[in-house]
């Protein structure tokens, strides 16, 4: 089994994230036997998302929030 989960977000001025979210699941391409397990996934895409950090974007000269996705894409073996 395997799939891209794709996690949208905002990054703060400090780098770190907020407002997390699934913007596209795992479970959207597999079938219903393996549901479960792909929300198992999303929701570890979620917790791994929030202990990233990013360099904030600017804006003339200023650090400003944004908002970005990262595409987590798993393969179980």
């Amino acid at each position: 089994m395997g799939g891209n989960c794709l996690v949208s977000f905002i990054v703060r001025i400090d780098g770190t994230t907020t407002d997390i979210h699934v913007a596209k699941s795992i479970a959207d391409t597999l079938v219903q036997e393996g549901t479960r397990a792909a929300l198992t996934l999303d929701e570890n895409a979620v917790k791994v998302v929030a202990q990233y950090r990013f360099t904030p974007a600017t804006y003339r000269g200023t650090p400003v929030p944004y908002r970005t996705t990262v595409e987590v894409n798993y393969q179980i073996f």
